[in-house]
């Protein structure tokens, strides 16, 4: 080491003095992470009614999965914090605090309509889901369920394979 300098970087000493005299910025900055995504899914994700008001078919709590829109989002599925509803009309798969932070960037809160399914094709352990997205663009995920039949059998004719 050079006598007269510091170990650390001019940037990291600028830093540290930086925290130093705003100590409520670190905190701030972490707890924005934390929110925001909430935030942003309140006001731009899916919207989901009370179970109450529709005609459950199919619930599945703890169910895992991943969406296959790209290898980002096949490496980072869900294990045991997926919520599978079949309703009358759509099948919705969402998560539960805390992991809504992280649901829309892997692509795993989907309220889909029923004749949106084109196919739920059994895979092993898993159900390959593909589906039309609202932008019209094709759309797959890749469901554990336990009780794997039950979940097909609720998707009536649109189920195959």
């Amino acid at each position: 080491m050079i006598p007269g300098r510091s170990f650390f970087p001019v940037w990291a000493s600028d830093l540290i003095s930086f925290i130093d005299r705003y100590p409520w910025w670190l905190p701030a900055w972490i707890l924005s992470w934390l929110v925001g995504p909430l935030i942003w899914r309140h006001f731009r994700g899916p919207r989901f009614p009370k179970q109450s008001t529709v005609s459950v078919v199919f619930k599945e709590l703890f169910a895992s999965g991943s969406s296959h829109r790209n290898i980002l989002t096949r490496f980072g599925g869900a294990s045991r914090c997926l919520t599978v509803v079949v309703t009358t009309e759509e099948l919705w798969i969402t998560t539960f605090f805390p992991f809504t932070a992280l649901a829309g960037f892997y692509d795993l809160e989907h309220r889909i309509a029923l004749n949106n399914i084109l196919s739920a094709i059994p895979n092993g352990p898993g159900v390959i889901l593909e589906f039309r997205r609202e932008n019209g663009k094709l759309g797959k995920l890749g469901l554990y369920l336990r009780d794997q039949e039950s979940f097909l059998r609720s998707l009536g004719l649109r189920a195959s394979g």
